[in-house]
């Protein structure tokens, strides 16, 4: 299993560097880098770049020109215009969210998307029951996301069956094809009990969940870690908002 160093820590920095810099030559960049410093590319989302470590990230998550990449859950699309660029014009992103987001945010969607500037993405409005995903998709990104299927919703529809939302990943996956998931740290042992009111999730049993749906480890990342996180604050907490501690975790798809 690779294990990413801290030099993914140090290649971030410095794209943060070239990112502010007017003198930058694009052809030094490499792909994530030019995706990274695109000049159509949101301010608001450049403010995001440090501390969604944007680099580092997407050299984790290793996105191809042709490929197709599913961004579940994706909010406004921070991560889905970066694949956008790079899958280029023979990939495809699919930028999907369920009904929570749809009905409060579908504002930032329209706007990320109009008069087509994200060329190679399609918008995907679906809930968790049926997430109406194409097949052979050679990336699923789940941000900060996972935790959600296990918290309770307002409406009885929006909830998720999470075996259910398990096998529709699967099935979507190409055999080898990868599931990368990020999200905020629970305590040891307490599996899904922290989604509800501390919208955390146990890295061991998020592990545990996938490895027993045909799924492997096959990758990890402590670039996203914080040890002087306390995993009892809700991630909403103002102590802890924005610097929480987060696992990142690379499933590949087992052959049947």
């Amino acid at each position: 299993m690779i294990k990413f160093s801290q030099i993914i820590l140090l290649i971030s920095i410095a794209i943060l560097a070239i990112s502010c810099s007017d003198d930058v030559d694009p052809s030094t960049l490499n792909p994530v880098q030019k995706a990274l410093y695109n000049p159509e590319r949101p301010d608001a989302d450049r403010e995001q770049d440090e501390t969604r470590m944007g680099e580092s990230v997407l050299t984790i998550a290793a996105v191809k020109p042709g490929m197709v990449v599913a961004d579940l859950d994706g909010g406004s699309g921070y991560y889905s215009e970066l694949f956008n660029a790079l899958v280029g014009d023979t990939g495809k992103v699919y930028l999907q969210n369920g009904q929570r987001f749809v009905a409060g945010h579908s504002d930032k969607l329209e706007t990320r998307l109009e008069a087509g500037r994200l060329s190679n993405t399609i918008r995907i409005d679906s809930g968790y029951r049926d997430l109406k995903l194409p097949e052979n998709i050679d990336l699923i990104f789940i941000s900060l996301a996972f935790h959600d299927v296990y918290v309770s919703q307002n409406k009885d529809e929006w909830n998720a069956d999470v075996p259910s939302y398990v096998s529709q990943i699967h099935k979507a996956l190409k055999e080898g094809g990868r599931l990368m998931i990020i999200d905020h740290s629970a305590a040891k042992e307490t599996g899904s009990d922290s989604a509800n009111k501390l919208h955390r999730i146990d890295e061991a049993f998020t592990r545990n969940v996938f490895e027993s749906a045909g799924f492997s480890v096959t990758a990890s990342s402590d670039v996203l870690r914080n040890a002087t996180d306390d995993p009892s604050v809700s991630i909403w907490n103002d102590e802890v908002k924005g610097k929480t501690d987060k696992f990142i975790l690379v499933f590949t798809k087992l052959s049947e």
